[in-house]
Formats: C-alpha cells, sequence, structure tokens
C-alpha cells in the first residue's frame, strides 16, 4: 500500500475507534457521574503509567529493526516478549511493597479493588505492543486496524451491557477494559503466529542493537507520557474526582481530535525508518502542513461548540469542563495538532535523542506550572499549565527537525494556501470518486 492509501486506512479505523471510544466515555459519564467517572480515569491510568516505565522502548525497536531487516522480526519479537514478562512480575513485586504510599498521594479515593482489577491492564497491553509492533513492521496494516477496533469496540459493548444494562458501576468498568484488552492482544498475537514463530528467550546479539536504539526512544516516550499524565495526577492530588472527572472529560473529548496525526505517524514512522533523508524530507514536511491545515480547523471548531457539546453529549452536570475544553483545544489541537510528527520523522532517521531532551524540557515546564495554577484557578490552570508546554515543545521540535534535516522552517514547514487547494482538492476527488463508483454500481 501507498503511505496515503495507509493513512487513509488507518485513519478511518481510529476513526470507528474513537467514536466507540467517545461513546464508552459517555456512558461512563451519564451513569457514574463527574466523581465516578474520575474515579474510573485514575483506576485506569496507573497500568497506563506502570506501562509506559515498563515497556522500556522496546516496541519501537521492533518497528524499526523489523522494518530495516525483516530477517530479525522472530528474534526482536523473542526478545521483548521475554523482556516484557520478566519485567511485569518485577512491577507486581513493587506494586505489592508500595502501592499503599502512593495511593494516599494520588489513588485516595479509589478502592483498593479497582486499583488492583485495573493492573492486568499492564501485562496485557505490553504483549499487545510486542505483537503489534512487528505487525506494523510487517505491514500488515489491516491486523493493527482491527486491533484498536476489537478493543475499543469490546469495551464499548461490554460497558453498555454492564453499566446501562445490569446497573453495574465502577469495578465492572473497570473490569470491561481489561477483557477488552484481553481481546485485542489475543487477535494480535493471532496476526503474528500466523507469519512468525512465537518463541521466548533472548538473542543477545540482536538484543544489543534494540536495546541501544530502544534506551532513547524509552526516555522520549516516557517523558512524553507523564507529560500528558502529570496534569491528571496533580488535578487528583489537589483537588477531587469530580475534577478529576471533569478533567478527564475534557481532555478525552479534545484528544479525540488527534486520531489524524496518531494515524499519520503509525504509518510515517516505518516509512521514514527506510526511507533516505532527501525522500524523509519530502514526505515529513507535505504530511506536518496538510495535517497542520486539518487540525487548525477541527480544533476551532471544537472550541466554538465546546459548550453545546458537553451539553449534548454528557449532561448540564459536565459543562463546568467548557473551560477547559475551549483552552485544550485551541493550544493542543489548532495550533500545535501536528507538532509530534516531527519527532515521529526524528525517531525513524534514528535521532530519537531529540525526543528525550524535548520532552525532559517540556515535563520540567509543566509540572511546576501545575503544582502552582492548580491550587489556585483549579482545572483551568492545569489546562493552562499544558497549553504553555506544548507552545514550548512546537519551537524546540522545530528548531531540532530544522537542525537534523537541514530544511528551511519558512519556506517548507509553514502551511500555504496550495495546502489547503491540494486538501480540497483531494477531498472533492475522493467524493467524486465514490459517487461515480456507487453510481456505476
Amino acid at each position: 500500500m501507498s503511505l496515503k492509501r495507509d493513512v487513509a486506512v488507518t485513519l478511518a479505523t481510529r476513526l470507528i475507534s474513537r467514536l466507540l471510544a467517545l461513546a464508552t466515555g459517555i456512558i461512563l459519564a451519564r451513569e457514574l457521574g463527574p466523581a465516578g467517572r474520575g474515579i474510573v480515569a485514575l483506576a485506569l491510568v496507573l497500568p497506563y503509567i506502570l506501562q509506559e516505565f515498563s515497556n522500556l522502548g522496546l516496541d519501537m525497536s521492533n518497528t524499526h529493526l523489523a522494518s530495516k531487516e525483516p530477517r530479525l522480526a522472530p528474534q526482536v519479537s523473542a526478545n521483548t516478549l521475554t523482556a516484557y514478562i520478566l519485567v511485569s512480575i518485577v512491577v507486581y513485586g513493587i506494586l505489592l511493597l508500595f502501592l499503599g504510599y502512593f495511593k494516599e498521594w494520588f489513588f485516595a479515593e479509589v478502592p483498593d479493588k479497582d486499583l488492583w482489577l485495573a493492573t492486568p491492564l499492564l501485562p496485557l497491553n505490553l504483549l499487545l505492543l510486542n505483537f503489534n509492533s512487528i505487525n506494523i513492521a510487517q505491514g500488515r496494516i489491516q491486523a493493527f486496524n482491527l486491533v484498536n477496533l476489537v478493543q475499543t469496540g469490546g469495551a464499548f459493548l461490554l460497558i453498555t451491557i454492564f453499566l446501562p444494562i445490569l446497573g453495574y458501576g465502577v469495578t465492572m468498568a473497570v473490569l470491561a477494559n481489561v477483557l477488552a484488552c484481553l481481546a485485542a492482544m489475543l487477535v494480535a498475537c493471532f496476526s503474528f503466529i500466523r507469519h512468525n514463530p512465537l518463541t521466548m528467550g533472548f538473542h543477545l546479539t540482536v538484543l544489543g542493537r534494540q536495546i541501544r536504539y530502544a534506551i532513547l526512544n524509552y526516555l522520549g516516550n516516557l517523558l512524553n507520557f507523564l507529560n500528558f499524565r502529570v496534569d491528571l495526577l496533580i488535578v487528583s492530588h489537589y483537588l477531587n474526582a469530580t475534577e478529576v472527572g471533569f478533567y478527564t472529560v475534557a481532555s478525552g473529548l479534545v484528544r479525540s481530535l488527534r486520531i489524524i496525526p496518531q494515524s499519520v505517524q503509525t504509518i510515517l514512522f516505518p516509512k521514514v525508518s527506510a526511507q533516505t533523508p532527501e525522500e524523509a524530507n519530502r514526505t515529513t514536511t507535505l504530511v506536518f502542513r496538510q495535517t497542520g491545515v486539518i487540525m487548525l480547523i477541527l480544533g476551532l471548531g471544537c472550541a466554538l461548540l465546546a459548550y453545546p457539546a458537553l451539553w449534548l453529549l454528557y449532561g448540564a452536570d459536565y459543562l463546568p469542563a467548557t473551560g477547559v475544553t475551549i483552552i485544550l483545544s485551541i493550544s493542543l489541537i489548532a495550533l500545535f495538532g501536528n507538532n509530534e510528527i516531527l519527532f515521529t520523522d526524528l525517531a525513524g532517521r534514528g535521532k530519537p535523542i531529540y525526543d528525550v531532551w524535548g520532552s525532559a524540557l517540556i515535563l520540567a515546564i509543566n509540572i511546576p506550572l501545575s503544582v502552582y495554577l492548580t491550587p489556585r484557578v483549579g482545572i483551568v490552570g492545569a489546562a493552562l499549565a499544558t497549553s504553555i508546554s506544548a507552545l514550548v515543545s512546537v519551537v524546540y521540535t522545530q528548531w531540532a527537525f530544522h537542525r537534523v534535516a537541514k530544511i528551511s522552517i519558512w519556506r517548507d514547514m509553514l502551511v500555504k494556501v496550495s495546502d489547503f487547494t491540494s486538501l480540497f482538492s483531494a477531498v472533492l476527488d475522493f467524493i467524486l470518486r465514490r459517487q461515480k463508483s456507487h453510481s456505476q454500481g
């Protein structure tokens, strides 16, 4: 498949997945209320934080190495699978010793049973990362997209059954997410073993190459993840579960619009890994500008429609989230929504160090600002801290990409009028071709 076709298929799949996730979030919000929604968000954020600490960057190294040298796919997968199982055992031991201490800081309102019920998401997601990373590297984009649909569709189906129909609460909502992740992992595993042997053990020569690439990606992804999640933990620490519920709904609604750059990143990374620098320059700059046009339109639209969207989708109880939704829509989507594409390009060129330093800089700004603003102006303060950090990220990323790619920011990176017209022409051409195919059918 071509880059455009892969991106289009992945985008369509992610759009369906995000709609399912949005519907799931609406059900949770309406059935559990702001406080219950906040408790579910906090219970689920724990295993995802642990996952980011535990994945060691090996999933990225899987895709990178298997794209460059397809014959290494079984060996890199065996290394990663073995490492993830060992790491999961170690993390569970650490949880047994220290969860009680951290619970009082960030999870005080979450029942113990719900926190522990969510922890199987750690090993399940790690296994899912391993299988999916090889599926992407070997060009099985349809399998990768199917996994996303199974996970989001499974969660929607189970939560619809458990909450509105059977009347269960927080615990069953957490269980639904665990079961959906299990189903997705099994689908990814089946796709993998159809084309590769499923083995375990360490292949030390290949593992050394994985670690050299993975360590910088690991640090960058970990810091980047914390930048997206630290605001939720700070809101939980200084405020309460109800405010967490408001913030979760607002940030979830806004970040659902990131399906376009995320779809592009999924396809772009293996492409850039296999391209020459000149080819990568042409591919990334065009994709960056056209994605920027789309995100500008989506972000401004979301900001304008924030109040009616929250009222219609979630109900009047969630209208206090309007201010946060507007701030995050303008900053994270309209202005900076395509920024991560450049980090993906740099990682594909074997330069993940720039992501590490950039994410560290942003985190160093985000945490103090959030700690200062959240107790004083509430969840709006957390949103402002995230937005200021995003602005710093854009400046840094443009500098880093210019340094590596040796391109002109003014000539190659800024959106042009032709980007609007070419995008409009592409959409119009797609609509006309669809109408022609229907008329011929």
